[in-house]
């Protein structure tokens, strides 16, 4: 599934548009980070909030 959003930053300005392809909801960030390692040759995605805003980051070659 993909979805289209925009975010409304701090400064009162839209992000660009971006598309993202969501996992199913009943799977937990464990198993969201797992499949990614399993899959992702070595990347792994770290997520937090910074000032009330999610913010993801991807590591290639993590190890």
């Amino acid at each position: 599934m993909k979805k289209q959003r925009t975010t409304q930053l701090s400064d009162g300005n839209l992000s660009t548009i971006k598309t993202s392809t969501l996992f199913p909801e009943l799977w937990s960030d464990e198993k969201i980070n797992d499949s990614i390692a399993r899959i992702g040759d070595g990347a792994i995605l770290h997520r937090g909030i910074v000032d009330g805003m999610q913010v993801e980051v991807i590591n290639i070659g993590a190890v």
